[in-house]
C-alpha cells in the first residue's frame, strides 16, 4: 500500500518541469504496479470462486456476486443468420444495421428480432480454462437495482 501512495504522490507532483528520467521511472513503477495488481486480481478471483463455492453468494449492498461458467456466444452460420435477420426486419436496412456489433451482430438485438429462431443461428458454449481444459469459472456481478422483477399486473 505504501508503494501505491508513493506512486500517487509522484503523479500528483509531476509537472512539465519534471526530469525525463523521473517520468520514465514513474512510468515503469506504474507499469510494474499494474502488472502486480492484475496478478493479484487473478489470484483473488480464484480464491473468491472457492470462497463463494464454500460459503454461497456474496452480497455487498445492492450487488450479488455468484459463480457461473464463463460462456461465449457466436453465430452458427453467418450467412444464414444474415438472411434471417434481413427477413425478420422486413428488409429495413436501418433495423438490420442496428443488430450489428463489433463481432458483426449484437446478440440482444438479434434475439429481439429473431425471437424463437435465435437458437437456430447462435450457439452458447462454455469457455475452457487454458490451463486445465475444463470450463472456466468466473465471478459475475448483478446490480440488484437493475434486476427486473415479475409484474403482478392482472393478478388477483
Amino acid at each position: 500500500m505504501t508503494q501505491l501512495l508513493t506512486i500517487n504522490q509522484s503523479v500528483l507532483t509531476m509537472t512539465p518541469a519534471t526530469a525525463a528520467d523521473d517520468v520514465a521511472e514513474l512510468m515503469q513503477r506504474i507499469d510494474f504496479a499494474k502488472q502486480h495488481l492484475r496478478e493479484l486480481e487473478q489470484q483473488f478471483k480464484a480464491a473468491l470462486i472457492e470462497w463463494i463455492n464454500t460459503n454461497g453468494d456474496l452480497t455487498i449492498g445492492d450487488k450479488r456476486y455468484y459463480v457461473t461458467t464463463a460462456k461465449r456466444t457466436k453465430p452458427k452460420d453467418l450467412a444464414a443468420l444474415t438472411e434471417a435477420v434481413m427477413q425478420a426486419t422486413g428488409g429495413d436496412f436501418d433495423k438490420f444495421v442496428k443488430t450489428l456489433g463489433a463481432n458483426a451482430y449484437k446478440l440482444g438485438a438479434c434475439k429481439t428480432v429473431l425471437g424463437d429462431e435465435w437458437d437456430i443461428h447462435f450457439t452458447v458454449e462454455p469457455v475452457d480454462d487454458l490451463k486445465t481444459g475444463k470450463p472456466k469459472k468466473e465471478v459475475k456481478c448483478i446490480d440488484e437495482r437493475f434486476v427486473r422483477t415479475p409484474t403482478t399486473e392482472g393478478v388477483k
